[in-house]
């Protein structure tokens, strides 16, 4: 199952711009999380970063990330979320609610995946050694 949330923003500068972005949380990597912005008729940008980023932006009153993608809690409902490339960088801004629930959702999931022995062991191929799956020498 997939956690996908679709919500507005709008992107900041000289002129604020309305962006739609769906938010995506994939099982298969339950650490990232996928903000893809709609791009016109072009389809979407997605940018994939750590599930932790993002609850870190929510939480902290201090700008995180340290690579090409910054969040920073600008005010109780708004989350500024600064993406940068070689070929430029962009700001937006998005309510804190619709982000907050996504998360929690995907959060949610994601401790299913890694509460699962299966799914830990998919994850993780050397954790059977650490249980002692693995006969010692």
């Amino acid at each position: 199952m997939k956690e996908e949330t679709t919500l507005a923003a709008h992107k900041t500068g000289t002129v604020d711009v309305p962006v739609r972005v769906r938010l995506t949380f994939d099982p298969k990597d339950p650490f990232a999380v996928t903000f893809a912005f709609r791009n016109g008729r072009r389809g979407e940008v997605p940018w994939m970063f750590g599930r932790e980023l993002l609850f870190d932006g929510l939480a902290s009153p201090t700008p995180v990330g340290d690579g090409d993608v910054r969040l920073t809690r600008i005010s109780q409902d708004t989350l500024q979320m600064e993406i940068s490339s070689p070929s430029g960088s962009a700001q937006f801004e998005f309510d804190v609610e619709p982000v907050a629930d996504f998360l929690a959702a995907a959060s949610a999931e994601a401790a299913e995946i890694m509460n699962s022995d299966l799914a830990c062991d998919e994850l993780f191929p050397a954790r059977g050694a650490d249980r002692g799956d693995v006969g010692s020498g």
